[in-house]
């Protein structure tokens, strides 16, 4: 992996991937203009990041359409101008200010969390668009930086799979249905569609059939928890995400939950991957899965 953060052709693909970014995230920001009616609610307590709400008074009535303003405002900056660092800085902090109004009113928010963290992360990107040759150094540090953001995004996948992990050993301790019975798919797919009153696309198959939906949730379960793993593997970058991309088809057919943003960074960041091998064999893929792994080496 080390060798790849100085390689010309891997720098090139990276250049190229970070516009990208700033593309996807200018659509997600147009997408939450369709919210701007429901911006009046009052805050119960805004975070710390826009504590200079409450000093407002009478005014804080028109804060929400400021920061979905300075949001678009910033975004579209970034997308033409992401090549400047103050652009840069400007949509982080635009971003930082939209999230964090956005959990003050409504608790849980996940759409901005990825693009959060990524453009702080892109801040830092060295200033090296324009010359025809780059020392070393400062190739590994742009690429360094580009790869430090696809960690965080497979982090967030790995934390959500600890996180069922540690709830199936708790509902395992309780005696109780877990995410490892044969039915508990079916279980969680019928439950959700009694919950909202609505059925998916895939719901009645899941429910009728038990241990094919169970294979799938244990499937969702490794790609989740081992995706981690597969920053140092540039091998599977694209396998993965396709594996992603898959999870998240099979959220929105199964439960009916959307999560189109995330669709949209994994194919940036993975399916777009520049330190993904242009050609491989499937036994290379084999290897390099984690786990799986180990037993594809031993007899492939």
């Amino acid at each position: 992996m080390q060798e790849l953060f100085g390689d010309r052709g891997v720098f090139q693909k990276t250049v190229w991937c970070i516009p990208l970014f700033y593309y996807v995230l200018e659509f997600i920001t147009f997408q939450q203009l369709m919210r701007f009616d429901q911006l009046g609610r009052e805050m119960a307590a805004p975070m710390w990041p826009i504590f200079w709400v409450r000093y407002l008074g009478e005014y804080a009535a028109y804060t929400p359409h400021l920061f979905l303003i300075f949001l678009t405002v910033a975004t579209t900056l970034a997308a033409v101008w992401y090549r400047y660092r103050p652009a840069r800085i400007l949509v982080f902090l635009a971003i930082l200010q939209y999230q964090s109004y956005m959990i003050s009113l409504f608790g849980q928010e996940h759409d901005f969390y990825v693009p959060l963290f990524v453009s702080f992360f892109f801040i830092f990107l060295p200033d090296i668009w324009e010359k025809r040759e780059y020392p070393e150094e400062l190739r590994r540090r742009f690429t360094s930086i580009f790869w430090g953001a696809q960690a965080y995004i497979l982090l967030t996948y790995t934390m959500s799979g600890f996180y069922k992990i540690t709830t199936f050993f708790e509902q395992y301790a309780a005696g109780g249905a877990h995410y490892f019975s044969r039915d508990a798919a079916a279980l969680y797919v019928a439950y959700w569609q009694t919950q909202f009153e609505r059925t998916t696309v895939l719901g009645n198959f899941i429910v009728e059939h038990q241990f094919l939906s169970s294979l799938g949730l244990i499937a969702a379960f490794y790609v989740l928890t081992f995706s981690m793993c597969v920053s140092i593997l540039p091998r599977i970058h694209r396998f993965w995400g396709i594996g992603l991309i898959l999870f998240h088809l099979s959220t929105v057919m199964s439960l009916g939950v959307i999560f189109i943003y995330n669709v949209l960074f994994v194919s940036v960041f993975f399916l777009m991957s520049p330190f993904a091998s242009e050609k491989n064999d499937w036994r290379e893929l084999l290897r390099d899965l984690p786990v799986i792994g180990f037993f594809a080496r031993a007899i492939l």
